[in-house]
């Protein structure tokens, strides 16, 4: 165990690192002015999208597992940008977003009823509805590659690494049958030993056996709306596709996001044409 945690911790330095150094390179001055050429660019993003999973995941319970996942999620960040060619840039975005997931699912279970007529004991098919929500939070560094196809149009591929900031598990279970018929043609009302009667809280808690550590695939196409000569307004779409578990309390438990991104750039020096 602490050589994984030894190991994802280098890796995130590695990408620090690594991306730095890209980033770091020299910019224009009067004894070199071949380096104007270089642009470079800071911004803000902001994005709406939705989360969804894929494989399975199960709570601490004996309950069956959860599938099919979905939920809205967001992101926010800053980002940077340079080129080392007149088409290229390399880049990088510190995001927040949330991978939150909800899903749920029916299931019939016998359940212990007692005639009021006769008290005897007698077993009958009974309804519920499992719901669980899967709250995560990620810390994201992202380098990328853009490739401006044209002065509109351009193609960003990203590799993220993310630590996970907070992993919550809520599974409730939701009584959908009120009644019953018992085999003597009696109707008995049904409640769960919970406060309203109708729903009760399995679990409520961190998530169980979360990979703290995340790394995914982003590949992203977007357009150059100029606001101003040093300024711009891109529309983008982004996929996130992972490729560690979430958490191994399931099988092959990874969450995939898209998002519509905007993103707000300023040029602080402009490439010479």
């Amino acid at each position: 165990m602490q050589i994984l945690k030894k190991s994802k911790l280098t890796f995130f330095l590695v990408l620090i690192i690594t991306t730095t150094k890209l980033l770091s390179q020299d910019f224009a001055t009067p004894l070199d002015p071949e380096k104007m050429r270089n642009q470079k660019e800071i911004g803000i993003l902001f994005g709406l999208g939705q989360n969804f999973m894929s494989g399975n995941f199960r709570t601490e319970c004996d309950c069956p597992e959860f599938i099919n996942g979905i939920k809205f999620g967001y992101s926010i960040g800053a980002i940077y940008e340079m080129d080392f060619t007149p088409r290229f840039m390399w880049g990088a975005a510190l995001i927040y977003s949330n991978r939150d997931i909800y899903s749920e699912y029916q299931i019939i279970e016998d359940v212990q009823l007692q005639s009021v007529i006769t008290g005897k004991p007698e077993s009958a098919p009974i309804k519920f509805k499992h719901k669980a929500n899967a709250d995560f939070s990620y810390l994201t560094l992202m380098p990328y590659l853009k490739w401006n196809l044209t002065s509109f149009l351009f193609v960003k591929l990203g590799f993220s690494g993310s630590f996970v900031l907070n992993n919550q598990i809520k599974h409730e279970k939701e009584l959908i049958q009120k009644t019953a018929r018992l085999s003597s043609g009696e109707i008995v009302s049904i409640k769960l030993d919970s406060e309203n009667g109708v729903s009760t809280i399995v679990e409520n808690g961190e998530f169980p056996q979360t990979n703290s550590f995340q790394i995914s695939i982003d590949p992203m196409f977007g357009f150059n709306l100029p606001l101003e000569e040093n300024l711009f307004l891109s529309p983008v779409f982004q996929y996130s596709l992972p490729l560690s578990n979430i958490s191994e309390k399931g099988e092959n438990f990874k969450i995939s996001a898209w998002r519509f991104l905007l993103e707000l750039r300023l040029a602080l020096n402009l490439r010479m044409k």
